[in-house]
């Protein structure tokens, strides 16, 4: 079905998708319009809306499922990005700010799927939100400073993507298990009581957990720079990903524990290779296991030991390189320093050392060591 609107603005456009044909399609192509609005009433409605001046700020989408769809030239080369229809009339090597703020699927109580705010054909996005509904939906969103708010989600599992800088994702109305993506850069996202399944690539993204699954594990592979990850009451695996954990000025992890139970780098071996790496927890360190992390020095002792003497160190890096082994990979270790409590895995340099600090001041010296793994 293929519908022209011409209207002027402010109009707004309301289209009632009943039909019961298999995998309905609605091409609309509209000018004028500052909202539109679609509804619903079977499944695997599939939407099209190709805009020629650029007005449109707001699509809302009601009913049991739908897939939105366009691009800016009209043969679906992206299937699922929502763009305004305006590339015809950009000069090549410009670009034009699309006005779509809002993609408003919070009416929605089956699958919603959609992937939006990518930049192309000249047409540009910044600060897009986009809303899921109630059933289980799959959303990217590509805009910088844009948003993805779940709904109050009971059935089937989210997908929910961010690829955006400074962009923002809240999954806290969620119970499902469901998996996030944070793949820009200063990204943040609340998570919902679902075991969710949480991948970080991007550099500064903070994640925050209030409440833990009620049934399940959470889990939350790091692999940027400068990530902070607070996990609440429930269980979780925590996993570092190789080289991309730094220690330096610009590149560390924190992750803040809360009453849960706690697994960091189970089934991951953590093994830095440039500048080192320094992963500090804050919290509770009780329930906590630190597993499989480079820890060539474990042995066969069954606990950690006494805590190892700082000589004249006037900074945490010469504290550090104390432990250094010139001959490869040699001990693990643990101090106090500056008022914090530190794990290293030294090697036969700095640079590739592996450091766990721990906020405060703590005696790890009857923590258990099994099987690599180091319980606290």
């Amino acid at each position: 079905m293929i519908i022209t609107h011409a209207g002027s603005v402010p109009d707004s456009l309301t289209i009632n998708q009943n039909s019961q044909a298999f995998s309905p399609t609605i091409h609309l192509t509209s000018t004028g319009d500052e909202s539109i609005t679609i509804n619903t009433t079977v499944y695997a409605s599939y939407v099209q809306i190709h805009e020629t001046d650029n007005q449109l700020t707001t699509v809302k989408i009601k009913g049991v499922d739908c897939s939105l769809a366009s691009d800016s030239s009209f043969n679906g080369l992206l299937v699922g990005a929502v763009a305004t229809d305006v590339g015809a009339s950009i000069p090549l090597g410009t670009t034009v700010a699309s006005s779509l703020t809002t993609i408003d699927a919070s009416g929605t109580t089956g699958s919603f799927n959609v992937v939006s705010g990518l930049t192309q054909n000249g047409v540009s996005y910044t600060g897009l939100a986009i809303y899921g509904g109630t059933g289980g939906d799959y959303i990217t969103n590509y805009a910088d400073n844009g948003s993805i708010v779940a709904g109050a989600t009971t059935s089937g599992a989210n997908t929910l993507t961010l690829y955006g800088n400074n962009a923002s994702l809240n999954d806290s109305a969620s119970t499902m298990p469901d998996t996030i993506n944070l793949n820009g850069l200063g990204e943040s996202a609340t998570l919902g009581s679902g075991a969710d399944i949480v991948g970080i690539q991007g550099n500064g993204d903070s994640l925050t957990q209030a409440t833990g699954p009620s049934t399940g594990t959470t889990s939350v592979a790091i692999s940027g720079n400068g990530d902070s990850v607070s996990l609440g009451s429930g269980t979780a695996s925590i996993s570092f990903i190789d080289e991309n954990l730094l220690f330096n000025t610009a590149g560390t992890a924190t992750v803040t524990l809360g009453s849960g139970s706690y697994t960091i780098n189970d089934g991951n071996t953590l093994n830095c290779t440039s500048n080192g790496g320094m992963l500090t927890i804050n919290g509770t360190v009780s329930h906590c296991k630190l597993g499989y992390m480079g820890f060539y020095g474990v042995g066969t002792a069954s606990e950690l030991g006494p805590a190892s003497s700082i000589t004249g160190a006037q900074s945490l890096d010469q504290a550090i390189n104390q432990f250094v082994t010139p001959n490869g990979n040699g001990q693990l270790v643990w101090f106090q320093y500056g008022g914090d409590t530190y794990i290293e895995n030294s090697t036969n340099a700095y640079s590739t050392s592996i450091v766990v600090k721990i906020t405060g001041i703590v005696d790890l010296s009857h923590a258990p060591i099994a099987n690599g793994s180091i319980y606290l």
